[in-house]
């Protein structure tokens, strides 16, 4: 034994203090391999227990430069079963030894490591935890990445930040989260707050079935009570990008908010946004919601793409338990801005681009109410007022009309009533439906509109009907019925016209009245009634379909009484001369094709009759007054009150005349022959003495047959500039005659 020297003595002490230091560095490594021994675990789990939790673990080990390190820990509500609410696979605790020393827990934080926060949606509240129930409830999960706490006394735990992810949102989160140990929900304030979250729970699903180009992100400041929910607060901002979801998309959606309990307040803003391709370039809104719905305050939408651009403002609030909503619209904006929700119906799209307000959109108050529930429905009514205008062409000074429009899965319809639109020649008044699943329009309408505008505004078949006809006066109709836009076959219309100045051809009535019927794309007037130069006439028309796609058919048929002679010869004519009087009847039966270039289609017959006029001063007779005049001096003088008749016939755009009658006192003609319908001329005439069917005219004529012989002729060239020339007799003798 070595000898107990002071310098022995200072090596056996040194030695003896390595023992605790290696006997410490032995426990630290035992602790941070194998954790602490279970009566350790369990003295320390008891201090980390909080009032109304339950907290479970795996192992409590001890981290070099850590601290004490909790691995699989899992938190539960007191007293209910299930999955934990909060569970971690790492969690360190931040230990004060002094203030284990002065009698409390001694841990003041903690760290959190890829943990998961849960929460339930169930009838009346948010809770942490589930409860058995006939439906089982939401669950929100949170997966947190990390979360940094302090421990505040032994009910309060501060979230000094926090970053995770839940149904698809990253966010970051701090604040103050209580617990009282009480037992939760059992407040009065709690107890209002026993409502149905099935709209929450639906409105989650709904978000988790958005895509998103860029994650959202979701920024939170709170102090919440896990016992006392209508005690918490929160402020929150969620920014997003490329939300999109068929049949619509967002390009950035910004959402500002706070809430108390389940109370929350806030403002939206949306920017480059699309619904069935209708363009929404930015909105802003302000909102508050609480248990029962959703109030909408100043909401604004700028809509459409230059140059069509809208603004829509709303006012409103949604039911959660009725899940309904209603509210107030107010809007600028061109039907057109819509069109692309209809682009399945291109018959509608052409009618919804054929507005144009380039003066300025129509103007839009209405109340809007309907229901997402099963079967959703949407009800819009209100007032719309808009000019000038145009639509399909026709110009449009003025437009108003009280509106109702309805949206479902069944049903899609605007109805108009009272609806008035001003032109400058008069009116529409009345009230018209558009069926916009079928392609349907019902109305009863008044009209003082020139009908070339309104058959604009029906449609094309209506177009081509009303094509071969003039309006040079007022028109006034009474309409009722059904415009099937889709296909026509279930067009139904029936109108009473009146108007004056309505022409076809060259002829122009003084007035006139008809009915109307429509039924498919087969048109009927009848009771055709009017005036005619003065002279009454009564007739009907039938237009139609032809097979394939031909043109449109036409019948006619009418018959004019007494007419003034004169005034007809003017409008055929075209010429402002006098022709002294007379009356003229006539009837004809024609069909034919409708459209341009469709004259040569018709065919028909009839008849013409003259009393009393001096045909023979029509300019059609100019050249045969010459050459007659070679033989019988002053044969102007006697040729006066002459009477007519002819017999007609239409064939391949020719009107043909088998006999032709003209009978004065001195001469009477006879003749045949062709007149197109561009008025070329090709007649053969005879000039005979006297009347026919008298008895000095028969022998007068019986006398001069080689006179008459000599005198016939043919009349040539046209209607404008007609030609005679004798056929008998040398061309010499009459030099100014037709070759």
């Amino acid at each position: 034994m070595d000898p107990l020297t002071p310098m022995n003595l200072k090596h056996r002490f040194n030695r003896v203090g390595l023992i605790p230091v290696v006997l410490f560095l032995f426990a630290v490594l035992y602790l941070s391999l194998h954790g602490f021994p279970d009566p350790w675990s369990k003295k320390l789990l008891q201090k980390i227990q909080y009032p109304g939790t339950v907290v479970v673990l795996d192992k409590i080990k001890l981290g070099v430069f850590e601290g004490i390190i909790a691995t699989q820990v899992r938190c539960y509500r007191k007293g209910e079963l299930g999955q934990p609410f909060l569970e971690a696979e790492r969690v360190v605790l931040y230990f004060n030894p002094f203030a284990w020393l002065d009698g409390e827990t001694g841990f003041t934080g903690a760290q959190l490591k890829k943990g998961t926060f849960r929460l339930w949606l169930k009838r009346g509240e948010i809770a942490a935890a589930p409860t058995p129930a006939d439906r089982p409830p939401q669950q929100i999960q949170i997966s947190l990445t990390q979360a940094s706490l302090k421990f505040e006394g032994g009910k309060t735990i501060r979230v000094v930040g926090s970053e995770g992810e839940a149904i698809g949102v990253s966010f970051s989160a701090q604040g103050v989260l209580r617990t009282g140990g009480g037992e939760p929900g059992k407040s009065a304030e709690s107890a209002a707050l026993a409502i149905d979250m099935a709209p929450l729970q639906a409105s989650l699903d709904y978000f988790r079935t958005l895509e998103f180009s860029e994650p959202a992100r979701l920024d939170i400041d709170f102090d919440a009570d896990l016992d006392r929910p209508e005690r918490n607060e929160a402020k929150w901002r969620l920014e997003a990008v490329g939300a999109r979801r068929a049949p619509w998309s967002v390009g950035r959606c910004s959402v500002q908010a706070q809430s108390l309990g389940l109370t929350c307040a806030g403002n939206v803003e949306i920017q480059d946004a699309q619904a069935l391709g209708v363009r929404m370039e930015r909105a802003t809104a302000r909102f508050e919601a609480d248990r029962t719905g959703v109030s909408i305050r100043q909401a604004q939408a700028v809509v459409g793409s230059a140059p069509w651009q809208g603004s829509v403002a709303f006012t409103g609030a949604c039911d959660f338990a009725q899940q309904s909503f209603q509210g107030r619209v107010t809007a600028r904006m061109a039907p057109r801005i819509l069109a692309p929700a209809f682009k399945a119906m291109p018959r509608l799209v052409e009618r919804l681009e054929s507005f144009d307000f380039s003066q300025g959109p129509p103007r839009i108050e209405a109340w809007v109410k309907g229901a997402w529930k099963v079967p959703a429905w949407v009800e819009l009514q209100g007032h719309i007022d808009a000019g000038p205008f145009s639509f399909q062409g026709g110009a449009v000074s003025k437009g108003e009309s009280d509106f109702l429009l309805g949206l479902s899965s069944t049903n899609a319809f605007v109805r108009f009533d009272p609806l008035k639109v001003t032109r400058e020649e008069g009116d529409v008044r009345g009230r018209l439906t558009q069926d916009i699943l079928h392609e349907q329009m019902a109305f009863n309408l008044v009209s003082d509109v020139d009908p070339r505008v309104a058959a604009r505004w029906i449609g094309p078949f209506m177009v081509e009907i009303v094509a071969p006809f003039s309006f040079q006066g007022p028109v006034h109709a009474a309409a009722a019925g059904v415009v099937d836009f889709a296909d026509m076959d279930q067009t139904d219309i029936s109108a009473v016209v009146e108007g004056r100045k309505v022409g076809l051809w060259r002829l122009v009535t003084d007035e006139c009245a008809f009915h109307l019927q429509v039924a498919g794309e087969r048109v009927e007037v009848d009771n055709l009634r009017g005036k005619l130069a003065g002279g009454p006439f009564e007739g009907r028309f039938t237009a139609f379909a032809a097979e394939g796609n031909s043109p449109l058919r036409y019948e006619l048929e009418g018959t004019l009484h007494n007419a003034d002679f004169e005034s007809l010869m003017r409008a055929i004519s075209r010429e402002t001369r006098s022709t002294r009087g007379g009356k003229s009847s006539a009837h004809l039966a024609l069909s034919g094709r409708i459209g341009e270039g469709q004259g040569k289609t018709a065919t028909g017959e009839g008849w013409v009759k003259v009393s009393e006029g001096q045909i023979f001063q029509i300019p059609l007779f100019g050249g045969l007054s010459d050459i007659l005049a070679k033989f019988i001096p002053g044969l102007g003088a006697m040729m006066r009150q002459t009477d007519a008749r002819a017999d007609i016939r239409v064939r391949e755009g020719k009107v043909l005349s088998k006999e032709i009658l003209v009978e004065g006192d001195v001469l009477s003609l006879n003749g045949k022959g062709v007149c197109s319908l561009a008025g070329d001329l090709d007649y053969d005439v005879q000039v005979k003495l006297l009347r026919k069917h008298t008895l000095a005219g028969d022998v007068a004529r019986l006398v001069t047959f080689p006179v008459s012989k000599l005198l016939e002729c043919h009349l040539g060239g046209t209607l404008g500039s007609p030609r005679w020339r004798p056929l008998r007799l040398p061309k010499e003798l009459f030099p100014g005659s037709a070759p």
